[in-house]
């Protein structure tokens, strides 16, 4: 037979174990968000902006992708949560892309911008919206 003082510590082992579990579930989906890659390929600095609500509508300048930049990041939401990313030229707020998708869509998804024939073009590789 286990003695009384060990079943009480390997009660208390257990508890520790199952909040460690479920804090690490929680901190790894509820606080985090999508990994997004920005892939800035051009001589260009953007201003990048996340949002939730209209689209289309005026954004202010909440961040940079500078010039020959890659980073990844990601606004912390539910994985349902449909989430914009706007990419503008900093230096004359021209729109280089927009999209919309949930948080799950974004997660893992890359946006790359270059530059071609003079001209600069963003793509990513979201899934194809149904019709």
């Amino acid at each position: 037979m286990v003695p009384r003082a060990w079943r009480v510590s390997l009660y208390a082992v257990g508890g520790i174990a199952v909040v460690v579990l479920i804090l690490a579930a929680l901190l790894d989906r509820g606080g985090g968000g999508p990994d997004i890659a920005l892939v800035n390929d051009t001589d260009v600095t953007f201003c990048r902006d996340f949002f939730m609500g209209i689209p289309g509508e005026a954004r202010e300048c909440n961040s940079l992708l500078e010039a020959h930049e890659t980073v990844t990041l990601g606004p912390p939401c539910p994985s349902d949560e449909v989430v914009g990313l706007l990419l503008t030229s900093e230096a004359d707020g021209q729109r280089i892309y927009e999209n919309w998708a949930t948080c799950d869509e974004w997660d893992e998804s890359t946006v790359t911008i270059v530059e071609a024939n003079g001209r600069i073009e963003a793509s990513d590789d979201l899934p194809p919206r149904g019709p």
